[in-house]
């Protein structure tokens, strides 16, 4: 686990090193110009390097998260967990996170990311360390610890966004959101492979350590290479900063010097229907993300097989998600060469990632009537097994669509209130993390152990996300409109000759 992570910041360094050699450049039309950007990637150099440390600030997030779920059969034994306090302690961390997500947001907006960030990554540390601890002593004190952890990395989320606003092109947003989603595909392959036979040799109590150390060792990089913008970075280059000038990126913050900007945006800003439609695909997808953490028990009580297999068949679920991010992180630009527009563009990769969720939603469906219940040992029952791993791992890969959908959208709607906007979005999508787990084991518990109802549930929402993204998503500048309001009001009325 750690030796992937080292290789992570190994990568980060390698990028900050780089530098392009700076030639002069053509005068091209405008638009000519900006479709040649969307098919170039981005240059390696201190800008990338920003979007790598932020895409690994997500896996240690997921790291955080997902490791209690991994674990949960163990812990369960071990500790004689009740289906009431098995829900308490996995939605413990969704409960802390949600509380955050707007202040930090707001915070990032005012101070950087970079400062939001290091403190989050430091309190990490000590979260992860105090955990075993906690749990020797009462679930209330583990789920503490949990809730403790989730405000901290509540902050990571809407600061990572305004990083990537201040540094990254409106060209690279797609690249961006899919390395930083990629990031969190591999935090949960390193987790669901790592934790299990971890727990099994030294201790469930050794996962936690580790992860201590590696957040320790994600903190260091951070604070060597990572800076809130390019105005605070001594690394940057004259090339970058042109290109980053060019497009309006820094005139824009060089504007918020002269004139002050609100702490807040205005509450109409929030009213916008191509809002709400973004806050809702992302409860949708995270409704889809928190059934995926109760995998471990799924397949341990419905499925009947040991906590170790249970992580491997998980492990190979979440593995299946990193080649798919991979492989479509560059499809959005594709999209765009080929005539699609921006709006086109984001519907389509959104639609059809939900599309597939529905389809692998009713197969399981299907699977769930035929398979019995915890019939460990037979030939059937392995069968029955290796089927719902394909099944849950198809689904998985469809997440990847989303990297160039409904979340660059959070990149499309506004770069001054980038913090703000994602800290209220990721708030409302959490709140997918409080509900679950509690309807999770209360749907468990009233109905002896029937995962029907829980699949159901993602075929509605999945559904709705369909509907909402096809007639109001937008990608027009919320921050263009608020502009061309003010000028509105400003500019006085001609009287009648």
């Amino acid at each position: 686990m750690t030796g992937a992570v080292v290789g992570c910041v190994a990568g980060a360094v390698a990028g900050a090193r780089q530098q392009k050699s700076s030639t002069p450049r053509k005068t091209e039309p405008a638009a000519k110009q900006k479709q040649t950007e969307a098919q170039m990637p981005p240059a390696p150099g201190v800008r990338t390097t920003q979007a790598y440390l932020v895409a690994l600030g997500r896996l240690l997030t997921y790291l955080s998260r997902a490791q209690l779920g991994v674990l949960l059969p163990i812990l369960t034994q071990e500790l004689g967990l009740t289906s009431g306090q098995q829900g308490y302690l996995m939605s413990r961390f969704s409960t802390g996170y949600l509380a955050t997500q707007i202040a930090g947001g707001i915070l990032a907006d005012k101070v950087g990311g970079y400062p939001v960030m290091l403190v989050a990554s430091l309190c990490t540390v000590v979260c992860n360390a105090l955990a075993p601890l906690a749990a020797g002593y009462s679930h209330e004190a583990f789920g503490l610890v949990f809730t403790v952890m989730g405000l901290v990395q509540g902050m990571v989320f809407p600061a990572g966004t305004v990083v990537c606003a201040q540094w990254l092109l409106p060209t690279e947003r797609s690249w961006a959101t899919s390395i930083m989603a990629l990031g969190s595909a591999v935090g949960a392959v390193i987790v669901n492979a790592c934790a299990p036979p971890l727990a099994a040799k030294f201790g469930w109590q050794s996962v936690f350590y580790v992860n201590a150390a590696i957040c320790g060792l994600f903190s260091i990089a951070w604070a060597l290479l990572a800076a809130s913008s390019p105005h605070k970075c001594s690394r940057t280059t004259e090339e970058e900063i042109s290109l980053l000038k060019s497009a309006g990126v820094l005139k824009e913050q060089e504007e918020d010097k002269k004139e002050a900007k609100a702490l807040l945006p205005p509450p109409s800003f929030f009213l916008h229907p191509c809002v709400g439609v973004l806050f809702f695909a992302h409860f949708a997808q995270n409704w889809q993300q928190y059934f995926m953490e109760w995998l471990p028990l799924f397949y341990t009580s419905r499925l009947g097989i040991l906590p170790q297999a249970a992580g491997l068949h998980v492990a190979a679920i979440t593995l299946v998600e990193v080649p798919a991010r991979a492989l479509t992180k560059s499809l959005p630009e594709m999209m765009l060469r080929n005539g699609y527009s921006l709006l086109n563009c984001r519907k389509l990769m959104s639609v059809q990632g939900f599309a597939a969720h529905t389809f692998f939603n009713c197969l399981i469906c299907a699977l769930l009537n035929f398979v019995p219940m915890a019939s460990l040992g037979s030939s059937a029952a392995f069968e029955a097994t290796c089927a719902f791993t394909t099944i849950f791992a198809l689904s998985k890969a469809s997440q990847a669509v989303h990297a160039g959908g409904y979340f660059a959208n959070y990149l499309d709607l506004t770069r001054n209130y980038s913090g703000a906007l994602s800290g209220v979005g990721n708030t409302v999508a959490t709140l997918a993390g409080v509900i679950f787990p509690r309807l999770a084991s209360w749907t468990l518990e009233a109905t002896g152990g029937h995962w029907m109802p829980l699949v159901g549930s993602l075929l509605s929402v999945n559904c709705m996300a369909m509907v909402a993204i096809s007639t109001g998503m937008s990608v027009d500048s919320l921050d263009d409109r608020a502009v061309a309001k003010k000028m509105c009001i400003k500019t006085p009325k001609r009287s009648a000759d």
